[in-house]
């Protein structure tokens, strides 16, 4: 496929809003995003989006295998959350922080789960389970 936009709708609202440019039209493109959001006890519609950046001949988008998966975060033993969503930028060849969670949770093993929006790129996310 050929550039496409992709995001997550959480009931008209858009986050992780992503313009993807393809190196080679054949490959397959990872693209995630992790959002807490407080929910009322109301129906609400989650969606994940995406559209051909042009209309022109032959540039399609595609898109395989979505999901969307909400955990009540309450429910769960230690819940913890940090996000910065301000876009920065660096020159700098070191490893920059963006954003940090500290806490001291139970000695168990937890799913560890980051995700940020590479600018030029495309959304990555690890999930990595050790204590």
């Amino acid at each position: 496929s050929y550039d496409f936009d992709i995001q997550l709708d959480i009931d008209g609202t858009s986050y992780s809003s992503v313009n993807v440019e393809p190196a080679y039209t054949a490959n397959r493109y990872l693209w995630g995003a992790v959002k807490r959001i407080n929910l009322t006890a109301a129906s609400h519609t989650i969606k994940i989006q995406y559209n051909a950046e042009s209309s022109a001949t032959g540039r399609n988008a595609g898109i395989a295998h979505a999901r969307i998966v909400a955990l009540r975060a309450d429910l769960f033993n230690n819940n913890y959350y940090a996000e910065s969503e301000n876009r920065v930028t660096t020159t700098s060849t070191s490893y920059q922080d963006k954003t940090t969670l500290t806490q001291t949770p139970l000695a168990q093993d937890h799913l560890i789960i980051g995700s940020a929006n590479n600018i030029p790129g495309i959304f990555k996310i690890v999930a990595i389970s050790k204590n």
